[in-house]
């Protein structure tokens, strides 16, 4: 902070004064032209300092500022001669630059020396431009074997082309590794061939950003001509053009301090209120190069929302009267105190000392904070907030946020959170009220208008488990307890919308209503599976269009399911004899303990629709056998083989030898009833591990989520949906791979640890029905993998300890895991499936489980297509993924993330492993590139050390 008084010539002091005359307090600042010995300080000095921590910088300098009397010590007096001899150099100097002109220029006219046409050359000072990933280029071959133009050129997928491609991307190839840019070069693409001679267009694409100076065009120009002097390609050296394409940071133009240029900078631009600005900069950049290379080199200062208004002051200050306007000493501090936390990494008090900047209420003496407390501000309002009836907002926000930007940054995480789950119909409402508030007019702290305390809790509890999975946590400032709740609209806003009762939407046309809340297609009644919990999907009497009949059973006979469409006699029912087409009458007979488990009472279903249990003293070992491999276990041990106390009341059964006509697969095919147990004991049997990657029945191979077809309810039992909130919304899917434990993606998990509001349920094929198959599951534990990278997606993979654990039966139980070693060959066709949107425009998620065959793909192949697609993603495809798909209108999408990839041990039998994790692609179903997907055999040891399984 300035005070009163003389200061050292070491510091520079302004008065500024009023329009009106009045004088201000003084402003002092470090002097850079100040040395203890008087002398002035050269060019070398007036540049960024080095700092130990990397970090260029220089203190504020005001020696152009508008108004202001700057006071120095001057130099000592130098030697006359000293003047005289300086003169003699520079006309010497002067002579020298006239005759270097002249002779370019007549060089540069292509002027023959020796036969040989000389092309003038660029500076070499390297001045930034700006970054790049590719760099577009066309060359004229004009001898040798690729001289002659062939009409198939015309033609990407001739092979006259795709011989020339590869022999040409080769080439260049070879020059781009074999240089300076080995370690950037990624791969070159031939864009089209042309005629006059062969003229060559092509692309070089890098695997990151590479610089761009003044010179570099001639650098590449340079490196291609050599490159292929001695090749097959003899080309017009004079034919090769250079074209960096997609430039990604622009630089102002060269300009001399004190004169006001447009600002260019991509960070800035948009940002600051003013559009032109000035060197040197608040920052002591003297030049274009040096604002370029420090934006560069401090970009997490323009990518952290909180502070970027504040350092594009800093970085491009307004031009006024062509002096830098600096930032005013209130606005620095405010920023520093409200964003310091967010600069990880970076010691904003080496790049500029709030102390150093001046105060005062005259913005053409400094540029004060935009969002000044309680200030009522139009610019940047959203039109979804206008359109609940204000059009002022006001700073900081409810969320702590002190500017547009930041509250931006989380507006549009939870809009795009709702567009994907739907997990409160308000929840724009409630951003908008929360992060860009309605301005009250009053002073802080009531600046603005709070969300009703009722709106954010009905928020919080539906949603906010989704902004911890996109690392987002619930804002520390936001307490929704801390808001009043009324339904006035000048005390609290969103009231009415909190308070609004239930409403049940009308079905869409031609479904029909059950539950009175669910809705259901005319395809889902009569299809033999029970999506309504008073069954009246599947009741017999049908009136509604379109007539369709369910099939009618008499009260003594059983329905088979819809494939056949069959009654058969109750007495048939469990009998250890398929009666139906498809085996229905001989499943869910038989169960280990009242919840069904791998041990446990062996329970029996018997023909007179009761359950009953088995003495122990007629009980084989065989018997325990069939009872394991019944319930999808393994043999056990004999030894496990115990006995409990016999019921009171209730069925008994006995073993007895196998039944003529009957199914030994079946224990109902050896069991007759009997009056008692001769011990008093019944049976209890203790079974191995489950037998992973079977199926229920037979269910057709899928054949052909997104572009896929409709999978039979329970075909694939081991997929788990995953949902959140309070409201229970859909988000992605899971594997089960244990009785204990769920296999998903690692941004399902993402930065949640909570379990609370979180549930999976298992055997649910189709979304918000009721199934009688349906076990409801709550996670113990999420287990993120530790290499999980939320940028690029990498080690997507997660972990899911379940609180109670899986009863396995027909309809749910676990996949297989692949052993370490097992490769998936191109060409591999696996099965995805899920719940996924069937595309990018698609509202919601579908309501029954999709599949879809997919080929694996060949890694480069896929790598390349993601690099040339339009649609850019962030995500970079490692070594521990896999890709597949590609073709039009087949892919995985939005929702079926976490999901399982899945392939068949071998074709012989229907036994499945999961091969891969649903993670990430461009957009859905993205023309000719390929989905992409985690792979499972590079994570087998982490699962086994996480789960502690022995059998994996």
């Amino acid at each position: 902070m300035a005070t009163s008084g003389l200061r050292s010539e070491k510091e520079i002091c302004i008065q500024t004064t009023t329009s009106s005359g009045i004088p201000l307090d003084k402003a002092c600042y470090e002097n850079p032209l100040f040395e203890e010995d008087g002398a002035v300080r050269n060019e070398t000095h007036t540049k960024l300092h080095n700092r130990p921590d990397g970090l260029k910088s220089k203190p504020y300098d005001l020696n152009n500022a508008a108004q202001t009397s700057v006071h120095y010590r001057p130099a000592r007096p130098r030697r006359r001669w000293l003047y005289c001899l300086g003169i003699v150099f520079a006309l010497l100097a002067i002579i020298g630059i006239i005759v270097a002109v002249i002779v370019g220029q007549r060089r540069g006219d292509g002027s023959s020396r020796g036969g040989e046409t000389v092309t003038a050359q660029p500076s070499t000072n390297k001045v930034f431009q700006f970054r790049t990933e590719r760099v577009e280029g066309r060359v004229r071959i004009i001898q040798g074997p690729f001289s002659s133009y062939q009409p198939q050129y015309s033609n990407k997928s001739s092979t006259s082309f795709q011989l020339f491609s590869s022999s040409f991307t080769y080439q260049i190839s070879v020059i781009f590794t074999r240089s300076s840019y080995s370690s950037s070069y990624s791969h070159t693409e031939v864009v089209n061939i042309s005629s006059g001679s062969v003229i060559v267009g092509f692309i070089i694409h890098f695997k990151q950003h590479v610089d761009i100076f003044t010179n570099t065009r001639y650098e590449l120009i340079q490196l291609i001509r050599d490159g292929l002097e001695d090749s097959l390609y003899q080309i017009d050296t004079s034919s090769i053009v250079i074209q960096p394409k997609d430039p990604s940071l622009s630089v102002i133009p060269t300009s001399e301090p004190g004169v006001c240029v447009a600002i260019k900078s991509q960070h800035c631009a948009g940002v600051v209120d003013w559009s032109s600005t000035t060197l040197p900069n608040i920052l002591g950049h003297r030049g274009p190069a040096e604002v370029a290379e420090a934006e560069v080199a401090h970009e997490e200062l323009f990518y952290n929302s909180c502070g970027r208004d504040f350092w594009c002051s800093a970085f491009y200050p307004r031009c006024w009267r062509g002096a830098a306007v600096p930032p005013c000493r209130s606005y620095c501090e405010t920023v520093y105190q409200s964003c310091r936390d967010t600069y990880q990494g970076v010691n904003i008090d080496v790049l500029l000392v709030c102390a150093s900047l001046p105060e005062s209420s005259d913005p053409n003496v400094c540029q004060k904070d935009p969002f000044e407390h309680g200030k009522c501000m139009s610019k940047g309002l959203e039109d979804k907030c206008k359109a609940f009836g204000y059009s002022e907002m006001a700073f900081p926000n409810f969320a702590g946020q002190r500017n547009r930007f930041a509250a931006l940054d989380l507006m549009m995480l939870i809009e795009g959170i709702n567009n994907a789950t739907h997990c409160y119909k308000y929840s724009v409402m409630f951003a908008c009220y929360t992060m860009m508030p309605k301005c009250s007019g009053r002073p802080f702290p009531n600046h603005a208008i709070p969300p009703c305390r009722s709106l954010c809790n009905a928020y919080k509890s539906r949603c906010s488990i989704f902004l911890d999975i996109f690392f987002n946590p619930w804002p520390e400032n936001l307490f929704c307890d801390s808001f009043p709740d009324s339904s006035d609209k000048s005390v609290c806003l969103g009231f009415n919308a909190a308070h609004e009762p239930p409403t049940i939407e009308e079905c869409p046309a031609a479904e029909s209503r059950c539950d009175n809340t669910t809705c259901f297609p005319p395809s889902w009644r009569c299809d033999g599976f029970q999506d309504c919990l008073d069954g009246t999907d599947e009741a017999a009497i049908q009136t509604e269009m379109p007539l369709r009949k369910c099939v009618e059973c008499p009260a003594d006979m059983f329905r088979c399911s819809v494939e056949s469409a069959v009654c058969v006699e109750a007495a048939l029912r469990c009998d250890g004899v398929e009666d139906c087409p498809t085996g229905a009458d001989e499943r869910d007979c038989l169960a280990l303990g009242d919840e069904g488990d791998s041990a446990g009472v062996v329970n029996v279903y018997s023909k007179k629709a009761q359950w009953g249990h088995v003495c122990k003293d007629t009980w084989t070992s065989d018997a325990s056998s069939v009872v394991c491999q019944q319930l999808g276990y393994h043999t056990p041990d004999p030894t496990m083989e115990t006995g409990v106390p016999s019921p009171t009341s209730g069925n008994l059964f006995s073993v007895t030898t196998l039944r003529n006509g009957s199914d030994p697969q079946y224990l109902a095919s050896r069991l007759e009833p009997v009056p008692s147990c001769p011990g008093g004991i019944v049976v209890r049997v203790t079974c191995g591990n489950p037998v992973c990657g079977l199926r229920p029945a037979f269910i057709p191979l899928p054949t052909r989520i997104v572009g896929g077809d409709v999978a039979n309810p329970n075909a694939w039992p081991w997929h788990v949906s995953v949902f959140g909130g309070t409201d229970q919304k859909y988000f992605c899917g899971g594997t089960i791979i244990d009785k204990h434990w769920i296999l998903t993606a690692g941004h399902c998990i993402g930065g949640r640890r909570d379990v609370s509001n979180l549930l999976l349920r298992a055997g649910q094929p189709r979304r918000d029905t009721f199934s009688a198959y349906t076990q409801e599951l709550y996670p113990a534990e999420l287990i993120l993998h530790p290499g999980y990278n939320p940028h690029t997606v990498a080690n997507d993979i997660a972990l899911i300890r379940l609180h109670n654990h899986i009863r396995f039966n027909d309809h749910v139980r676990p996949t297989c895991l692949p052993s370490s070693e097992r490769k998936l060959p191109i060409g591999t066709r696996c099965t995805v499936l899920g719940w996924g949107k069937q595309g990018d425009t698609a509202p919601n998620y579908e309501r029954q489980i999709r599949q879809v065959n997919l080929e694996v793909t060949d890694w480069h192949s896929c790598k390349a297509a993601i690099e040339g697609a339009k649609i850019k993603v962030p995500y970079q495809l490692t070594d521990q993924m896999f890709c597949a798909g590609g073709g039009i209108g087949h892919d995985s999408c939005s929702g079926d993330s976490g999901g399982p990839f899945m392939c068949p041990l071998d074709r012989t039998n229907d036994t499945w492993y999961v091969a891969g994790i649903v993670s990430w692609g461009v957009a859905c179903a993205y023309p000719n590139v390929p989905g992409v997907y985690t792979n499972v055999p590079g994570y087998l040891d982490w699962i086994r050390n996480m789960t502690g399984l022995d059998y994996l």
